[in-house]
């Protein structure tokens, strides 16, 4: 049976339900490959706790180390870390890799791997629509991913026009083996609509808490605050 050898950068939520979505599929009888996962977090104590969870086999201690000689890498960083991270290793991916990146907005991403990456890496923008249990929790650690956080969900496979069609190929199945329907869309219209379920709550937000945070009575407001208003 082939084994595939697979970097999840990005040990929160995210990335620790991608591994063990993956060590699922492993596990099951219908597996027609056998995929191994190496690790990375800039927080080590995340990297360590993903290896006990068994949500990797396997943990890198920097971010070269664990993109190096992949066939797939999964970029599950904060978005703020995204470009860093194409710099980092975009030179250093060997010939073929197929990069996954969950950044919530696909067409700065498209701009970083063709500035970073070589013409042999092949990236395609993947965007998680998870499992409607999980939805409203809020919750964005390790120790709250999942197994199931894809089961019945959507992934919405953004590739740029010129992406490579096994590359997308390989999002596509790979969507399917972690329990969710692929669904394809192209970066400028994810984009827009990640500004509108995503940017424009946080900006409300903002705006409310700036509203409410500048009253007279804020101290007492505060103080009857719960998970709701905090997320």
């Amino acid at each position: 049976m082939q084994t595939i050898r697979v970097a999840i950068l990005g040990m929160r939520r995210l990335g620790g339900s991608f591994g063990l979505a993956l060590r699922r599929y492993n596990q099951s009888k219908t597996a027609r490959q056998q995929f191994e996962v190496t690790a990375y977090d800039p927080d080590d104590r995340l990297t360590v706790r993903a290896s006990a969870i068994g949500a990797c086999d396997q943990i890198a201690r920097s971010i070269g180390a664990a993109a190096a000689d992949k066939a797939i890498v999964i970029l599950a960083l904060p978005y703020h870390e995204v470009e860093a991270a194409y710099q980092l290793i975009g030179r250093d991916l060997r010939a073929g890799t197929v990069l996954l990146d969950t950044a919530p907005f696909k067409q700065p991403s498209g701009a970083w791997a063709k500035k970073y990456c070589t013409s042999e890496v092949y990236p395609v923008g993947i965007t998680p629509i998870v499992n409607a249990r999980y939805l409203f929790d809020g919750l964005d650690d390790l120790d709250h991913a999942a197994e199931d956080y894809f089961d019945k969900g959507v992934m919405l496979v953004s590739p740029g026009a010129d992406a490579d069609r096994d590359a997308v190929q390989l999002a596509s199945d790979l969507a399917a083996m972690l329990g969710a329907a692929p669904r394809f869309t192209d970066p400028a219209e994810h984009d827009s609509w990640t500004a509108v379920v995503e940017a424009l709550p946080a900006l409300i937000g903002v705006a409310a808490f700036e509203s409410i945070s500048g009253q007279d009575h804020w101290d007492d407001l505060r103080r009857v605050a719960n998970p709701a208003f905090g997320q």
